[in-house]
């Protein structure tokens, strides 16, 4: 599939702001800028070795001390790349409103330190064995994944490194990190577990059922890389939460990591969890979500991953302020779907071909949705975006491309909901290819300009050769609907005249009181229309 068809897909859109003003729209980008609510200086009052490396390379090679204070540098530098200038124009309710900063981004990239590891952990096919990083001596071995690696990370209560090496590992059970918050047994057992990407594979054993492969259960400070995860769904498994799953937790990061053929969600994020990373993995073929952000989950990044053939691509319900930044969605019934989660911010994602909806949201209220690619498939894909109820959304700068289907429901662009709480959101700059339908609304409650395929404003000079008898002239308008207003100005001497304007869906009429004078091109008409 072309996403680059005839350059129109490349196109980048610079938005500007107007500094004078203060809108409700800004404010829910700045949650953004707010991921910490407060910057920790250390990880811990009495630090592991290896929290004190991860800080000190933190500090070292960006200036910052946490996860979650990289991401607010991150997104401060995208804001400062914006060229501040004045414009503005009147919102839904007659006041002045602002435009979003919305540019292209890059994903925020975390590594590590090839520290040494605590243990090293490999199988000769039969065998899984556990050693010392330190000296090499053996640990532990058995022919039981889950007992060699869990007793691997049940030593560390202090914090460490596990690397698995190549190899499949069954997994009978789910592998749990420690608990380590302020009040857990293990306040320091800040844990890195690391593989050598998709060849070392951690596999449900046939008919596992269990809450998921690895889970990470009021975890701090985790991080979990560079390995595969296959749910194993054709051997009748059942994961109750996802392959990985984080709960009641904060500042983990899930970056480099395969999941493959989950029976349920592959990575999920389940109740309480707090500015997480969820960066640069791929989901395949799972049965449910790709990702999942549920229970007040609020201020995670989920950047730079590809989910193919999920049912959901990414999901967010009863949640908040989390960022979604240059992900690919391909396959599935939808691509992103929310769920009454607020001020979520949607930058740069392509989604492609799902059946239903790219983006499909009931009640997502001051959320922006910005410079993502929505690409439907030709007589399939119902709708780019369908929000119910929308609150105060932006839509700004997105493309819409092979969206062909006419039905009743079939757009673009769908916003709907009932008139109580239905408020204006704002649809800008946004591009649509190839869409039969682009856009159903209220256009009294939201503002719908400067698209290009979807032409709410237009202008023009007309120029007609007055016959001394015809009062009556007609403009073609070409607006995708009725305007709400129309205004003519005489542009030649020969035009000047009293006259009156009415229109409808197609034409501007101008109806002079007394005929123009005969001539030829004499009677010029500037003219100007908005719906």
């Amino acid at each position: 599939m072309d996403l680059g068809k005839e350059g129109e897909m490349s196109e980048q859109i610079v938005i500007r702001l107007n500094k004078k003003s203060i809108p409700f729209l800004f404010c829910a980008f700045l949650f953004l800028f707010a991921l910490s609510i407060g910057v920790q200086t250390y990880i811990n009052s009495q630090p592991s070795q290896w929290g004190l490396e991860y800080q000190n390379w933190l500090q070292q090679e960006y200036g910052v001390s946490s996860i979650e204070e990289l991401s607010l540098k991150y997104e401060q530098e995208v804001s400062n790349q914006i060229d501040m200038e004045t414009w503005a124009f009147n919102g839904p309710s007659g006041g002045t409103s602002t435009w979003i900063p919305v540019i292209p981004v890059e994903s925020p990239k975390i590594d590590i330190p090839n520290n040494e590891a605590s243990f090293i952990i490999w199988t000769d096919g039969t065998k899984v064995y556990a050693a010392k990083g330190s000296d090499g001596s053996l640990y532990t071995s058995g022919t039981d994944a889950c007992t060699v690696i869990q007793a691997a990370i049940n030593a560390l209560t202090s914090g460490g490194k596990i690397f698995i090496k190549r190899g499949t590992y069954t997994l009978s059970t789910v592998v749990e990190l420690l608990s380590n918050r302020p009040w857990s047994p293990y306040p320091n057992a800040f844990l890195v577990i690391e593989g050598e990407g998709q060849s070392t594979l951690l596999k449900a054993a046939d008919g596992f059922s269990a809450n998921a492969l690895l889970r990470l259960n009021n975890v701090e400070r985790a991080l979990v890389r560079d390995l595969a995860f296959d749910g194993n769904k054709a051997g009748g498994t059942t994961i109750r939460e996802g392959l990985v799953s984080i709960l009641y937790a904060r500042h983990n990061t899930v970056e480099n990591c395969y999941f493959l053929n989950s029976p349920a969600i592959s990575i999920c994020l389940d109740t309480e969890v707090y500015q997480c990373l969820i960066s640069n993995n791929v989901v395949r073929d799972g049965s449910s979500t790709g990702i999942w952000l549920y229970g007040n989950s609020n201020q995670n990044v989920v950047t730079g991953n590809a989910v193919q053939g999920c049912s959901i691509g990414i999901m967010s319900q009863s949640s908040s302020r989390n960022s979604y930044l240059g992900n690919t969605v391909e396959g599935g019934t939808f691509g992103i779907r929310n769920y009454e989660s607020y001020r979520e911010i949607y930058i740069g994602n392509i989604i492609i071909e799902p059946t239903d909806s790219c983006f499909y949201a009931d009640h997502c209220d001051y959320s922006v949705l910005a410079n993502n690619i929505f690409k439907g498939k030709v007589g399939t894909t119902h709708r780019g975006i369908r929000i119910w109820q929308p609150k105060q959304v932006t839509i700004i700068g997105n493309v819409f491309d092979d969206f062909t289907l006419t039905g009743f429901d079939d757009r673009g662009i769908w916003l709907w909901g009932e008139s109580d709480s239905y408020v204006g959101s704002q649809v800008f700059f946004n591009k649509f290819i190839n869409t039969a339908q682009p856009f159903v609304g209220s256009l009294t409650v939201d503002s719908v300009k400067y698209n290009i395929g979807y032409v709410t404003e237009k202008s023009g000079t007309a120029t007609f050769s007055g016959t001394g008898a015809q009062t009556t002239f007609t403009i073609a308008h070409g607006l995708n609907g009725t305007p709400k207003m129309a205004v003519v100005t005489a542009g030649s001497s020969g035009a000047k005249g009293d006259f009156y304007v009415t229109y409808d869906a197609t034409y501007i009429t101008v109806t002079y009181a007394t005929a123009p004078p005969s001539g030829t091109n004499n009677v010029i008409l500037r003219w100007y229309a908005e719906m």
